[in-house]
């Protein structure tokens, strides 16, 4: 499995152009209306690393590349058997790519309130997090932030293989998906992908200009 990383820095105005050339009339006028120029940059960098992976694994060449929605409006590769999941985070941006069905997800490390604890975890994510202690703190250590988004990321990318949405992260722990996920962390981001084969390999290929 690839998992590709880039950031807006690191893309440039041809490259956004010559990924907006091959977009369906419909995805032209949705990236149309969005009001932020770095959200349309997300949005069109993601399908850059989509078309990059699915052509490293496949060999349709990344303008040959062909998307649909399901009827979920999940994007999916409708001329190959290939699968992806984009995310991004502030400016970084990351897409998975594989031959079966997976979710990615990636997430800055940032104070949060950890009363969020509550909305999104069992119990034994708690103790995973907090350890023994007793009560909830008035805010986090560094050490709990990034567990917390471990946590967060691992749980997040689960919901996106199963196309439940993030409604569904407090009916699951950590200890239920650890052993299909995989994460890495990398200058105060952490990235997660779930896939449904508990034995998978995760190569990172970062097009971060001078990485």
């Amino acid at each position: 499995m690839l998992l590709y990383v880039s950031d807006l820095y690191s893309f440039t105005q041809q490259e956004y152009e010559s990924v907006f050339s091959l977009l369906s009339e419909e995805r032209r006028q949705a990236i149309a209306r969005m009001r932020i120029d770095n959200d349309k940059k997300r949005s069109l960098l993601g399908e850059a690393l989509a078309r990059k992976g699915i052509s490293a694994l496949c060999g349709i060449e990344e303008n040959g590349i062909l998307f649909a929605r399901d009827e979920r409006g999940k994007p999916y590769c409708s001329n190959a058997n290939i699968f992806f999941s984009i995310s991004h985070s502030k400016e970084r941006v990351i897409c998975a790519v594989g031959e079966c069905p997976l979710g990615a997800d990636i997430e800055k490390i940032r104070f949060v309130e950890p009363r969020i604890l509550r909305a999104c975890c069992k119990e034994s994510d708690f103790e995973y997090i907090l350890g023994n202690m007793g009560k909830l703190p008035d805010s986090f250590t560094p050490e709990q932030a990034a567990r917390f988004f471990s946590l967060w990321t691992a749980k997040e990318a689960y919901c996106k293989y199963t196309g439940v949405g993030v409604s569904g992260m407090k009916s699951i722990s950590l200890k239920d998906i650890s052993h299909n996920c995989k994460s890495i962390t990398d200058c105060g981001f952490i990235a997660s992908v779930y896939s449904e084969n508990p034995n998978f390999e995760l190569k990172t290929i970062d097009l971060r200009r001078g990485k």
